[in-house]
């Protein structure tokens, strides 16, 4: 006798996309840590509220500065403040998982209008969910851009049915995103993309609206704290290199899960173009653009998961790949939603199991052992908090964002993430080789009026600067330790074998 959910001819296709969305889930919930950028974000924000006005000179640094600071994620750090200071860390959740799964709906709803099935969808979802996730840390101004970018999205399939109400309300919508994240320039790209794809599939006829709104996105770009000088740094940093920052490398250098998906979706995409050809994959260019951007730069993985996952599946749909997809699912609807179902479920347990509801911030010496993207001084922090220490203290580049929100304005630090933002690009390298204890470290120490080194545990820097007897170490835990420049004498305090934990705010 058949289980009711056989009976239903919907049930497998329906099933099918549970079980791509609860895989989202489970790759998002292993992405649950702090993003170090956060921290610089809410610094800042912080200050501008107590100034009554954005700073455009740096705050943080006793290292020397650019002029003017521009913070592209100022606005993102003031939704930070705010939300943090009303709920704590159960605020930054609140956004990273209202924002991921609202991108990822309406993601599919922009599929389900171009043509896509449910089956295409959830085949798509699979492929699309690893590197669509790997954009949504706790919580980053990358999480916005997502956001807007699949409301621009929407807009362009708006626009390509022939609705133009959209260019009313997108003028409002891009002025929060520009102020949010200057990942609005990917945006700005691919509206520019979508604009050479129109005028070669009408001929020119349907592109003068959308060069209006292109005119009108570049003079709203000059509504902003910083004025004029916004456009001239988005200019800099979009075209400088950064060879020392992971997420800017290419798409080669990703993770083999990463790459996989990546191959996937661009061999799929590949196949689509050559069985429907130019007619029949409408917003080509547009995915095109998505997959050269990511594989130059494997931060743009996410904004390629994106846009395949609303174009994919109705390309999907009009090949025999897709009809065949499509086939089984129809052929065996029991089957096919007993499986579909399963997978949803191991995918809710594992969900479960990385307790999605928490934000553990990583701070002691075991997780270096575990391989955590960051771990913070929060004892180190503690420590120069509770004894109202002022010092200028030498930070690893991650962890500098963190040491300012705790303990700014008595600690000024060397470098932090902000990196083109407030620094010149060549202190980077120098912190680093500083830490990995290369040639000339002493120099950099000597260089800059630095009090105090925080030191993790895994630098060579460490094993070099006991050797000297110069510096003295006047705290350590199993994480961090702190080293004193000569002649500066501080309390001395040993937390080893002792857990940390820090929390947010």
């Amino acid at each position: 006798m058949s289980t009711p959910v056989a009976n239903n001819s919907n049930a497998p296709k329906l099933w099918s996309v549970v079980a791509a969305g609860c895989f989202f889930a489970l790759v998002l919930s292993q992405f649950n840590f702090p993003d170090p950028d956060m921290f610089h974000e809410l610094a800042l924000a912080r200050e501008a509220v107590a100034l009554r006005h954005v700073p455009t000179q740096d705050l943080f640094a006793y290292t020397p500065t650019v002029s003017p600071v521009v913070h592209h994620e100022w606005g993102t750090g003031m939704v930070l403040y705010f939300a943090t200071r009303a709920a704590g860390v159960s605020a930054l959740l609140l956004i990273r998982y209202l924002l991921a799964f609202s991108t990822a709906a309406l993601a599919v709803y922009i599929a389900i209008k171009w043509g896509g099935t449910w089956v295409t969808i959830a085949f798509v979802g699979f492929l699309a969910g690893l590197p669509l996730s790997n954009g949504f840390a706790t919580v980053r101004a990358q999480d916005f851009t997502l956001f807007f970018t699949c409301l621009l999205l929407l807009c362009i399939q708006l626009d390509a049915r022939g609705r133009r109400w959209w260019v009313f309300i997108w003028p409002f919508l891009y002025v929060i995103w520009l102020n949010l994240h200057g990942g609005f320039v990917a945006g700005v790209a691919l509206f520019a993309v979508h604009i050479v794809e129109t005028c070669i599939r009408t001929r020119g006829r349907k592109i003068v609206p959308l060069l209006i709104a292109m005119g009108l996105m570049a003079i709203l770009v000059l509504v902003n704290p910083y004025g004029t000088a916004y456009p001239r740094y988005i200019i800099h940093a979009v075209t400088m290199p950064r060879p020392k920052i992971t997420e800017w490398a290419p798409i080669l250098q990703a993770d083999p899960s990463t790459l996989s998906a990546f191959s996937a979706i661009s061999l799929l995409f590949l196949y689509c173009l050559w069985r429907n050809g130019w007619a029949g994959t409408e917003g080509c260019l547009l995915l095109a653009a998505a997959l050269v951007m990511a594989g130059l730069h494997l931060r743009h993985a996410s904004l390629a998961g994106l846009v395949a996952l609303c174009y994919l599946p109705a390309w999907l749909r009009a090949t025999s790949l897709g009809s065949a997809v499509d086939h089984v699912c129809s052929r065996r609807p029991g089957l096919t939603a007993v499986v579909c179902a399963s997978v949803a479920g191991i995918c809710v347990f594992y969900t479960l199991r990385n307790a999605p509801w928490r934000l553990p911030i990583p701070a002691n010496g075991e997780d270096w052992a575990k391989q955590e993207p960051v771990v913070y001084p929060a004892g180190a922090t503690d420590y120069l908090r509770q004894n109202h220490i002022t010092a200028n203290v030498m930070t690893p580049f991650t962890v500098g964002g963190f040491v300012s929100w705790k303990c700014y304005p008595l600690i000024k630090v060397s470098i932090d993430g902000r990196y083109e933002v407030a620094f010149n690009p060549s202190l980077l390298p120098e912190v680093m080789d500083l830490y990995a204890g290369k040639p000339g470290w002493e120099a950099t120490l000597e260089r800059y009026p630095t009090d105090l080194v925080l030191v993790p545990q895994p630098a060579r820097l460490r094993s070099l600067l006991g050797s000297q007897h110069k510096w003295s170490c006047v705290y350590r835990d199993d994480a961090y330790e702190l080293w004193a420049r000569p002649g500066l004498f501080l309390p001395d305090s040993d937390n080893r074998s002792h857990r940390i934990t820090a929390v947010i705010p």
